[in-house]
């Protein structure tokens, strides 16, 4: 049996002073298949085999009424999607290459362009990359994480996702299927679903059997064309009760297994969307207490300090996770929130520092600016001129922004 763990993501209060617009992006990390099991002594790289499209049921657009998505959606009830299709993906080399774009494919045959996917060569290209780790985790048991999905979103929408899997444990394969089986598991979770089934037979159930290649269900399914459907009457209809149900889902997993990150983790993060900060900070600091080298902890507990305004405290945990992730994408949303925590802490030299830092490595990004513009009209800094002038030659469409407008008129450009 393999035990899959709830979800992982950050949030944040938008900060707001006179002509200061700050965008956040929040993580949404997914910790999944916990293996109970040691991989086989004799796995290989086998094909697996994979139903055919025409196994699945046909009639899903008509009755969408089957569906976990209570358990899918935060305790909030929200929940983030792509916008656009196909997504595009990137799998790292690896034997186990062509076994992670059938897991895809699964999606593409079943969901016949409502969601659908790409593959490009080039992982700048892309809007989810795979990669294949060594490890996932730091462990010493019998139990390990098989795989981990950070969706990085801005507001309703998913911007980058990544997924990490593990195709060997202490040097021993894992079998195809059992990588098949996390990789299906795993693009769920990258396409938004931030929790998991109660019925067994959905790839979302937390726990599966690996001695076989799963399949993805009419409830799977259902869940998923209900998010993607955009008819709020309907999602809101299935998302009643979300919070009672993840909170209950999130304290029995840290009661059944204690000692695992992810659950702590996830019991944090409903905690948060709960609004209850202080129960949050105290999940995260155990979860801490297991692996003290984890960013995305530092940045959760970033999140709490901030929304509970305490802002340098907030900056210094943001700090902690900058030093401890080399994902490009998660060090530009650590930095973006350091700088944003300063500047709610009034440090207005520090944060024009940082947003100075943010503005030179990222010109073409409109919410850095306008905080950077802010501070430079504050502290009486003439190179927000230029700044400025730079952005809108690179981005002319930017000049209808209603803030940016206004820095216009003040620099009289």
């Amino acid at each position: 049996m393999n035990n899959n763990v709830d979800t992982r993501y950050i949030t944040a209060i938008v900060f707001s002073l006179a002509l200061v617009i700050a965008v956040f992006m929040f993580n949404s990390r997914v910790l999944n298949r916990i293996s109970e099991n040691n991989p086989s002594q004799n796995a290989q790289l086998e094909p697996v085999d994979i139903a055919a499209p025409s196994a699945i049921p046909q009639n899903l657009s008509e009755d969408l009424t089957d569906n976990y998505i209570a358990n899918a959606v935060n305790a909030s009830g929200s929940y983030s999607i792509w916008q656009n299709m196909p997504v595009q993906v990137y799998i790292s080399e690896n034997p186990y290459k062509s076994v992670v774009e059938s897991a895809f494919t699964t999606y593409n045959n079943a969901l016949n362009g409502i969601i659908s996917f790409s593959f490009v060569d080039n992982p700048n290209n892309a809007q989810i990359k795979v990669t294949f780790p060594n490890r996932i985790e730091n462990t010493n048991s019998d139990q390990y994480v098989s795989g981990l999905t950070n969706n990085f979103s801005s507001g309703k929408y998913i911007q980058s996702s990544t997924i990490q899997l593990l195709t060997n444990k202490n040097g021993v394969n894992l079998s195809s299927t059992a990588v098949y089986n996390t990789a299906l598991h795993e693009i769920g979770h990258a396409l938004g679903i931030n929790g998991h089934s109660q019925n067994r037979d959905d790839i979302m159930y937390a726990q599966t059997e690996s001695s076989k290649a799963a399949s993805l269900t009419a409830r799977d399914l259902a869940t998923l064309k209900v998010m993607y459907s955009n008819n709020e009457a309907l999602i809101s209809q299935n998302t009643a009760g979300a919070a009672s149900e993840k909170l209950k889902e999130a304290i029995q997993y840290t009661q059944q297994v204690p000692n695992k990150t992810a659950g702590w983790i996830n019991l944090g993060n409903v905690y948060y969307d709960l609004k209850m900060l202080p129960e949050a900070l105290d999940a995260y600091k155990k979860a801490l207490q297991i692996d003290p080298s984890d960013a995305n902890i530092y940045a959760s507990m970033g999140s709490c300090y901030y929304s509970s305004k305490k802002y340098e405290t907030a900056a210094e945990f943001f700090g902690y996770a900058i030093e401890r992730t080399t994902e490009p994408v998660e060090i530009e949303n650590y930095e973006y929130m350091k700088a944003l925590s300063t500047l709610s802490a009034k440090k207005y030299d520090d944060a024009y520092v940082q947003y100075s830092s943010l503005v030179n490595k990222y010109p073409n990004k409109k919410e850095y600016l306008i905080n950077y513009l802010y501070l430079c009209t504050y502290l009486n800094k003439p190179e927000g001129k230029e700044k400025l002038k730079d952005f809108l030659q690179a981005n002319p469409d930017a000049a209808s922004d209603k803030n940016i407008q206004q820095y216009k008129s003040y620099y009289r450009l």
